[in-house]
């Protein structure tokens, strides 16, 4: 499926400022899943672009503007092929990948607190450090029949499966009634939330259990024919690694595998490494507005026609 989609991120601010510095992390990945064959941003006022790639490998692209200006436009185009099978995992890179998604994607910080509840939502589907340590020793050792490892991973996989379902049945979704900074403590106590914030618990409740996993930034495609929670602007969801397997991709606001409609943006511990934009400024000058406008054109092969989708969303807060 190909797909293109232009975002738009506009920032006004009620006197001058100066000085800004901005990130922004809205080039797709591409990868087993996805290819970006064309990429663009757009600055107004016309700034030059610096282009680096963070600790997590994410594309990101810096700009400053240092006289006084009240309004700033950031636009980014791309092109991107999605060829994704949801039932299959992306596959580690080396061995060392799976060692250092261990040290990255297994601690608990920020908005991905340990709670006591983590334990509850673990028991009700069945996934507990037992079953998990049980699927990375017959993958680590030549224990069992071949049948015998295969049966659990199995049971891991359709244990992570309800997880994904049970988020999206025990949890409203609710948009604007949480924030970038909301922990998910403060989800458990409301009982509601945005994409954001069922990634965060899905990702604390996998950590729990000694799974890594990992919060993913992107777009969630819909169109006319679809409807889907979440896709006002740009959309979250997680990958967890599944032991002597991969990352598999599940979006619990939804209750699905991330499958073609699906645009991967970048990923990181939690939100605070993702956002699609960053920065900072000078000045006195307070951000009096903040809107947001995705549009998208799918080339859908299964209906061998094109259609377009419109978003506007009036800030930056994913889900």
């Amino acid at each position: 499926m190909l797909i293109t989609t232009l975002h738009e991120t506009t920032f006004e601010y009620d006197s001058p400022i100066r000085g800004t510095f901005t990130e922004a992390r809205l080039w797709p990945v591409s990868d087993n899943w996805q290819t970006c064959h064309q990429f663009s941003l757009s600055v107004d006022p016309l700034r030059p672009l610096a282009e680096s790639r963070d600790y997590y490998g994410n594309m990101v692209l810096n700009f400053n503007i240092m006289p006084p200006h009240r309004r700033v436009v950031v636009t980014g185009h791309s092109v991107v092929e999605t060829h994704r099978n949801p039932f299959a995992p992306r596959p580690l890179l080396a061995e060392f990948e799976t060692r250092r998604a261990h040290l990255d994607y297994l601690g608990f910080d920020g908005p991905v607190e340990c709670v006591p509840e983590l334990q509850e939502l673990a028991n009700t589907v069945g996934l507990n450090q037992g079953i998990v340590q049980a699927q990375r020793m017959s993958q680590s050792q030549t224990m069992g029949t071949m049948m015998q490892r295969q049966s659990l991973g199995t049971d891991l996989f359709e244990a992570v499966q309800a997880l994904n379902t049970l988020i999206y049945e025990h949890f409203t979704y609710a948009p604007m009634s949480t924030h970038v900074h909301t922990k998910i403590s403060e989800v458990f106590t409301g009982g509601k939330g945005v994409c954001q914030d069922f990634a965060h618990v899905f990702i604390a409740v996998c950590r729990w259990v000694g799974l890594p996993a990992r919060y993913v930034s992107g777009y969630l495609v819909t169109g006319r024919s679809r409807s889907a929670a979440g896709a006002s602007a740009s959309h979250a969801w997680a990958e967890v690694l599944l032991p002597g397997d991969g990352w598999y991709e599940f979006d619990p606001t939804n209750n699905l595998l991330a499958n073609d409609y699906y645009i991967k943006l970048a990923m990181g511990r939690d939100y605070r490494d993702v956002p699609p934009t960053r920065g900072v400024y000078n000045g006195r000058g307070i951000q009096s507005h903040l809107s947001v406008r995705v549009h998208t054109i799918v080339e859908d092969d299964d209906i061998g026609g094109t259609r377009e989708e419109g978003r506007v969303a009036a800030h930056e807060l994913v889900g």
